[in-house]
């Protein structure tokens, strides 16, 4: 039995996967039910149906015209033709103008007056938004006296008459071959350059490999189109320049003879720094034009300019490739106009409603809008900086006491890790401080680092070590114009630092200043060559010097409309002022007073004792008042009565004096310890002999120091043995649980074997 319900069960599973393989294998093979609604292009979704049609049209601007002429028509395709053959069979129109477009609202109506019936005022209002014409429309309510009949809002769209931006307009024509059923197509004021998908050579190639049988539509004479019909075609306004020698056939295109090809130029780039009436020649290429393979020739006497805002210059010569204009003075624009040679004409075939072909032509007008440029440069300096420094230097432990006399020298600095390192004395100048601790220091001085040190000081004042720093920069910078190009004479121009260069049709420049700490603009020097004086001028600003100069330079440097003053090069010389307060304290320097006297009943009163003093600080050395200082430590004899003066000490020095010699005199000190102050302190010796009947006695702080030392534990430390013996636990539930699993897991695996078994 058990055997008989595992053949069953695998049966079932069989059934089962059949099913679903025959399911993916109908699903793969296509064979389910063709939906009605395919199309070979996909019409309910359009970045994927202009995609789609790019495989063919590749220009994307154009696949978006050729997509909304089909979508117009509803022309997609069944599913089982190719895109090619869907575009073949489109006999709707193309259009894609390069003239950006605006809407116009226009509302109509007939004003009646009710009484006679008669037609008071015909309505025909423009407006150029629909707010504004809805409410209009609204306004137009019938009364007792007058009705309103035929109202009605309707849109038109309208050339603004600026082209639309660059990326906006179609380039390739590639796979225009392929609408040849269509009524028309207008692709005018494009950026349609080559023609050749046109070419009739071209069009019988395809001709062939379509599998075209009547003679005409296989040379290409017939190819557009249908019977007695041309396919109208607007090429107008495109910058073209490469023709067919002979265009496809039932082609019309209109007005040709009356358009100028704009050509797309490069400007014509000159560099003019100085003197006075400099005029240019300038060699202006003409752009190559083909017809075929070959270049084609200017008609004689065809070129000449039809617009030119450079005052005196003219054209002067010219060939199929050159023009030359003289007396270039500035930058402009020269219109220039020719027409190919009669053998240039653009020719093709064209049908009568008979559909006899005959033999076409079109001269080729051209025009050239050669932008003519010519810079000047533009530099900025920065003129020394006039310096004031306000120096004090004070007590450093009484801020109302000035030291006089001080000296400080400038040296030119480095920054490292944020200090001030002198490097090079920058003047032989002392700025010496007067009674009252001050001194005015005023220079002009170029930017750069620069830091002022002290020399000199008061008499038992200490020299202030650390130099004080200050930062001279250059703080505005000269952005915009025309920061580098190449002259038409092959030479590279490129601006550096604070350089630019301009000219009126140039961007804007602009003077930026930085925030820069205790510098302010004094004044700011502009320097230009005047276009009437044909000289150099100067102007000054000081108040909003820097707005100022940026608004004037704009201004004066022209712009598209305008020819402005400038004519040579400029020159902006900024001159900074840096005003400063520098305090410095001075520590006044101590010292001590050692004296010694002797109580001996008049016993060698003159007996001169030896003493030590011995400074913390072994960089002392030399003389300090009455001393001689080795490595801090100085030897001197004291009898009755003298003393000794030690000046010009730091303070927090520790000292200690020390009597060498007590020659069995009995010796008490005060002050024999200690540290330096900014006061003169006071050490006193005192030698006597005891005697049984006055014994002196010691001064508690002389006594000696007592040191306790702490007292260390000899017994030793029982080491913690809890930190490595093995815990205890008398939790033994994970023991139960791992030993009931194991005897329930061997259970289950012996009842799955005996059942295989069986």
């Amino acid at each position: 039995m058990m055997k008989n319900e595992y053949k069953k069960w695998i049966v079932s599973l069989l059934v089962l996967m059949m099913i679903i393989f025959e399911g993916i294998t109908i699903k793969t093979l296509g064979l389910e039910k063709i939906d009605d609604n395919v199309q070979t292009i996909d019409g309910s979704n359009r970045e994927h149906g202009i995609s789609q049609i790019q495989a063919v049209i590749p220009d994307k601007i154009f696949a978006t015209a050729v997509y909304d002429g089909l979508e117009r028509e509803n022309h997609f395709g069944d599913g089982t033709q190719s895109i090619k053959e869907v575009l073949s069979s489109f006999d709707g129109y193309v259009e894609y103008k390069g003239w950006k477009m605006k809407t116009i609202f226009v509302v109509i109506a007939n004003k009646v007056e009710v009484a006679t019936g008669k037609t008071f005022e015909n309505i025909e209002k423009e407006f150029l938004t629909e707010e504004e014409a809805q409410t209009f429309f609204d306004t137009l309510q019938d009364t007792k006296e007058f009705c309103y009949l035929g109202k009605e809002m309707y849109t038109y769209s309208q050339s603004t008459g600026v082209l639309k931006d660059d990326d906006e307009l179609i380039y390739d024509i590639t796979g225009i071959e392929y609408l040849r059923n269509t009524s028309s197509i207008n692709l005018s004021y494009n950026k349609i350059s080559d023609l050749s998908p046109l070419d009739m050579k071209h069009i019988s190639e395809l001709a062939e490999q379509e599998g075209e049988m009547a003679p005409d539509v296989l040379t290409g004479e017939k190819w557009y189109s249908s019977y007695g019909q041309n396919l109208y075609f607007d090429f107008r306004g495109n910058p073209i320049n490469k023709y067919p020698e002979k265009m496809a056939g039932r082609l019309n295109w209109p007005e040709l003879d009356s358009v100028n090809f704009e050509l797309k130029t490069n400007p014509y780039i000159l560099l003019k720094e100085d003197g006075a009436n400099q005029k240019f020649n300038g060699e202006i290429e003409i752009p190559l034009i083909e017809k075929g393979e070959e270049r084609i020739d200017i008609k004689p006497d065809s070129c000449h300019i039809v617009e030119n805002n450079i005052l005196g210059s003219t054209l002067k010569t010219y060939t199929k490739e050159k023009i030359v204009l003289n007396d270039l003075i500035h930058s402009g624009e020269v219109k220039i106009e020719f027409s190919g040679a009669d053998d240039s004409q653009l020719k093709g075939y064209k049908v009568d409603t008979f559909d006899m072909s005959e033999v076409i032509s079109s001269p080729l007008n051209f025009l050239i809008k050669q932008p003519i440029r010519i810079y000047t440069p533009v530099t900025l300096t920065s003129l020394p900086t006039d310096v004031v420094i306000s120096l004090k230097v004070l007590d450093s432990s009484k801020d109302n006491i000035g030291l006089k006399g001080a000296v400080f020298h400038l040296f030119s600095a480095d920054l490292v890790d944020g200090k001030y390192v002198p490097q090079k004395l920058y003047n032989q100048t002392d700025y010496i401080t007067d009674e009252n601790g001050k001194v005015m220091i005023q220079e002009k001085l170029p930017a750069g680092y620069y830091c002022l040190v002290q020399k000199k000081t008061e008499e038992n004042y200490l020299l202030e070590k650390n130099s004080y720093g200050f930062h001279i920069e250059n703080t505005v910078s000269l952005t915009g114009g025309t920061p580098e190009f190449v002259t038409s004479q092959g030479k590279e121009v490129k601006s550096s630092t604070n350089v630019t260069y301009i000219d009126r049709y140039s961007p804007n420049v602009s003077l930026t200043e930085n925030s820069a700490d205790k510098m302010t603009i004094k004044k700011v020097k502009l320097t230009y060559f005047d276009r009437n004086l044909q000289d150099y001028k100067d102007i000054e600003f000081v108040e909003d010097a820097l707005q100022k100069t940026t608004d004037w330079l704009n201004t004066n440097k022209g712009d598209e409309n305008t020819l402005g003053l400038i004519d040579g090069s400029v020159s902006i010389q900024v001159e900074y002022q840096m005003n400063t307060e520098i305090r410095v304290t001075n520590e006044r320097l101590g010292g001590l007073v050692i004296t010694n006297t002797v109580s001996d009943n008049g016993v060698n009163k003159n007996h001169k004792f030896p003493f030590t003093l011995t400074l913390d600080d072994i960089s002392i050395n030399g003389v300090y008042g009455e001393l001689n200082f080795v490595n801090g430590v100085a030897v001197f004899e004291l009898a009755n009565g003298e003393s000794v003066t030690i000046k010009g000490l730091p303070k927090n020095i520790g000292y200690s004096v020390v009597e060498n010699d007590t020659f069995g005199y009995t010796v008490t000190s005060e002050n024999a310890k200690g540290k330096i102050t900014n006061e003169m302190g006071m050490v006193v010796f005192h030698n006597y002999i005891k005697n049984t009947e006055d014994k002196p006695s010691l001064p508690e702080h002389n006594q000696p120091d007592t040191v306790v030392k702490p007292i260390e534990s000899t017994k030793p430390t029982k080491p913690n043995k809890s930190h490595n013996s093995i815990p205890k636990t008398e939790d033994r539930t994970l023991i139960y649980l791992w030993t009931t699993l194991i005897i329930i897991s061997s259970g289950l695996i012996a009842v799955l074997f005996e059942k295989r078994k069986i």
